[in-house]
């Protein structure tokens, strides 16, 4: 019987099978490391939609309530939307992208309130000038808003 010496060709085979079985092992890994982020990313947007959707829609309450309120007493609902806004401001999102759209709606807030107070003053051009731009605000602010979706 003749003993081998070296790398035979069994040996070969196996440390060619154990190195697929590792490639493999490492792709499924990677497919599955990489859905578990997406999953986790995914989640902190929704999270953050949740804390940003519960003051939004506190302001868009106030909002519709100083709208149809007469110059003279929107001291009261004005307030009411600083107090909000300030609120907002607060609210902590843990997504680059959600605070990115969460300043530019607190943006377009603060446009909103500084037309009703030029319209307090009678002002109509500061006024309006004010609510349009709170408008093109708020419409960046859901773009950002819808483009944030995990990739």
């Amino acid at each position: 019987m003749r003993s081998q010496r070296g790398f035979g060709f069994v040996q070969l085979i196996g440390l060619v099978l154990l190195i697929g079985l590792g490639v493999i092992g490492y792709k499924q890994y990677d497919k599955w490391s990489t859905q578990r982020r997406l999953e986790h990313a995914q989640a902190i947007v929704e999270q953050d939609r949740k804390r940003i959707g519960v003051v939004s829609a506190k302001w868009d309450d106030a909002r519709r309530l100083a709208g149809s309120t007469s110059r003279i007493a929107l001291v009261q609902p004005v307030e009411r939307l600083q107090a909000i806004k300030r609120e907002f401001e607060e609210v902590r999102v843990s997504s680059p992208c959600m605070k990115n759209a969460r300043d530019l709606e607190a943006e377009a807030m603060g446009q909103v309130i500084e037309g009703l107070m030029a319209f307090m003053r009678q002002e109509k051009y500061d006024s309006e000038e004010a609510l349009t731009e709170a408008t093109k605000l708020m419409r960046k602010a859901t773009s950002a808003y819808l483009a944030c979706e995990p990739k």
